[in-house]
């Protein structure tokens, strides 16, 4: 009998099971038995497959019901597979069999869906890159928006601990690697160390605010200052003023005095 090892995934808590290609006493355990290159036994081997997937016993990665589809394919050259993430079809030349459809939970749905988004646009990446080696004018903005999608999507799967395809245009998708381990650096230590600067900024802030008042009074008290040096300055120039114009007017009396005695005489 025929058998395919499956690699360990981290969607299901088995790390060990393995998934080889007869229904056993382990339900982690599915063979493909002498006759596998019918649509019948094809199914019956996918219904196995599933249902250890679902069961929640054994490991299984994102993709497993549609690598084992396309592990089939490669075997049973006979039958027309069409191979999905979560479901598969088969055709032989005696009948046309849809194959199970995974029955996930919804978060493992939702996984699977940003793993099938995220293997559309490698190929839509590649493709662009291509193209803008080409020289096509709008290459470059139709390939920044699907690496914006692409880090969408390895952020989500990293922020929920799911491995991460490969994206490399010269890789393969399957080529997984563990997602990168967030910071451990508590959040109130830079909080404390960025509100440090915000702390002093409003500190010399507020220097400059009570500079800035103080600013007139001080050009006031100057100007009172110099008002009031200026104030006696002003009365001594007064005081003279007045001294010389009573010194003229004694003068211009006594000529007149002079000049009436000079005429009686």
């Amino acid at each position: 009998a025929a058998s395919v090892a499956l690699p360990p995934a981290r969607v299901l808590r088995r790390p060990h099971a393995r998934l080889s290609l007869l229904r056993t006493e382990d339900p982690c355990t599915c063979v493909l038995s002498q006759d596998a290159c019918t649509c019948t036994e094809a199914t019956r081997l996918m219904n196995c497959i599933v249902d250890a997937c679902t069961s929640g016993k054994c490991a299984c990665e994102p993709g497993t019901l549609r690598d084992n589809c396309v592990s089939v394919a490669g075997t049973c050259s006979n039958l027309d597979m069409r191979c999905e993430q979560e479901k598969a079809e088969c055709m032989d030349e005696e009948q046309s069999r849809s194959l199970p459809e995974a029955n996930l939970t919804d978060a493992q749905r939702l996984v699977a869906d940003r793993y099938a988004e995220l293997r559309d646009l490698k190929e839509e990446r590649c493709r662009l890159k291509l193209a803008l080696d080409d020289g096509w004018l709008n290459a470059k903005k139709q390939l920044k928006a699907v690496e914006d999608k692409i880090e969408r999507d390895t952020e989500y799967l990293t922020a929920i601990g799911q491995p991460l395809p490969e994206m490399h245009c010269e890789k393969d998708f399957e080529e997984w690697s563990e997602p990168s381990e967030p910071s451990s650096e508590p959040s109130g230590v830079k909080a404390a160390v960025d509100g440090a600067p915000a702390e002093a900024g409003a500190q010399h802030s507020a220097g400059e605010a009570q500079n800035e008042a103080a600013g007139p009074n001080t050009a006031t008290g100057e100007e009172g200052a110099e008002k009031q040096s200026s104030s006696p300055k002003q009365g001594r120039s007064s005081t003279l003023r007045i001294f010389l114009i009573l010194f003229v007017f004694a003068g211009a009396l006594s000529v007149i005095f002079c000049a009436m005695r000079t005429a009686r005489s």
